[in-house]
């Protein structure tokens, strides 16, 4: 189990770093509107 988790845990640590800030922009990006949204709904549902 170790050996198992030792051994994905050293592939994703290569592919992370890459990976990840240009995969959290886009995520940013096409989910602006949303987000947008979000915090309109959360900012009535407050003010009710």
């Amino acid at each position: 189990m170790t050996n198992i988790m030792s051994n994905h845990g050293g592939q994703h640590e290569h592919e992370i770093p890459s990976n990840l800030p240009s995969i959290t922009i886009s995520f940013l990006i096409s989910n602006e509107r949303v987000v947008r949204q979000l915090d309109a709904l959360v900012s009535n549902m407050t003010m009710r």
